[in-house]
């Protein structure tokens, strides 16, 4: 047995060389080299294979400048959704440094009400799963099935709220009795 050993993830990086115009012809760039996650969300590898996947099909279908140029394009469209969604997620704790993605406040809100909904409704935590696992598109979430259950619960509980502000407060008085 080895001692035991914590591990500390920094940061999550991405790079952007699909907005380079100048940049090597031959030179193809995937992974952590484009971007790294934190490993908690399980996604690192699975963009690295669709990466993969992807050079695969820009080699058999272009010369290597033209299949690494296309490639590059193409990586800034991989790895888009997966960085929006680490990224939005991550700020959800106030110790989370960085430029705040439009809209992380309404995702995170959103995110959290799908979760609750997950706890009673199987479609909804199917869905969801699919979604971690990059099995499913994360606007299939926002989905009218999925949505307006959203919505109707957060209509409710704001509904419970404000009734139970404005109902009447009971008083209550101890009395000691004296004798």
């Amino acid at each position: 047995m080895t001692s035991i050993t914590t591990f500390r993830f920094p940061s999550n990086q991405r790079r952007h060389y699909e907005r380079l115009r100048r940049f090597p012809d031959r030179l193809i760039v995937l992974g952590d080299a484009v971007s790294s996650v934190n490993p908690i969300y399980g996604q690192g590898m699975t963009v690295c294979a669709i990466e993969a996947l992807e050079l695969e099909r820009c080699l058999r279908a272009h010369a290597l400048t033209r299949a690494a140029h296309k490639f590059r394009a193409a990586v800034g469209r991989i790895v888009e959704l997966p960085w929006m969604l680490v990224t939005c997620e991550d700020f959800r704790y106030p110790q989370t440094k960085g430029s705040r993605p439009p809209g992380v406040d309404f995702i995170n809100w959103y995110t959290r009400k799908v979760h609750e909904l997950t706890a009673t409704d199987a479609g909804a935590l199917l869905t969801l799963l699919g979604v971690m696992q990059m099995e499913r598109h994360p606007m299939s979430l926002y989905r009218p099935g999925i949505a307006l259950k959203v919505l109707a619960a957060a209509v409710r509980g704001f509904l419970a709220r404000r009734k139970a502000s404005s109902a009447p407060q009971s008083l209550s008085h101890d009395t000691e009795s004296s004798s």
